[in-house]
């Protein structure tokens, strides 16, 4: 079991946590042969997801317009994972896919959410996948914008401040 993960951002470390009971530390220098922005200068943020013995990372850069999704096996210290994070705000996953939910705006684009798909073996962190969905204008809020992506059997539920906000059906092929 995966807990108590934390963002470091120091001396190369970019988070740490527990597997089982034991520490471990997830790297920057890891990182940085598949992403050039993996350092402590460019991070500007971001987000992880613990599933089983993986960690999915989001590090975002650039006001989010720049960004990697990493996966990052706790168990054998290895990244299984990495495809271009730019706007990502949530990720899913299965034994085939990871899953991202998308902000995508600009001075000149309204925001609008898209979910992107990516192979799981993908290792190219600008390769954005494929896009699944865009164009899904995101929910009012009053300024909670945490967010969920969970996947369905035939689309997905994408939850803001807690609360369902759609649950949309998407041709996942």
């Amino acid at each position: 079991m995966i807990d108590n993960v934390r963002f470091i951002v120091a001396d190369d470390i970019l988070l740490a946590g527990y597997w089982n009971g034991m520490a471990f530390e997830v790297r920057f220098s890891d990182i940085e042969p598949y992403w050039s922005y993996a350092n402590e200068n460019d991070f500007e943020g971001g987000f992880v997801r613990a599933f089983d013995d993986k960690l999915m990372i989001t590090l975002l850069t650039g006001s989010s317009q720049g960004g990697a999704v990493v996966v990052w096996d706790v168990a054998t210290e290895t990244i299984e994972h990495v495809s271009d994070g730019s706007y990502c705000i949530a990720v899913d996953m299965d034994d085939q896919y990871v899953y991202k939910l998308l902000d995508v705006q600009t001075f000149t684009v309204e925001s609008n959410l898209q979910i992107w798909k990516s192979p799981l073996s993908n290792m190219d962190a600008w390769n954005e996948g494929k896009c699944l969905a865009k164009g899904i204008k995101p929910p009012e809020t009053s300024g909670d914008n945490e967010c969920s992506l969970r996947k369905l059997r035939d689309g997905f539920e994408i939850k803001v401040a807690g609360r369902v906000g759609y649950i949309i059906s998407v041709d996942l092929t």
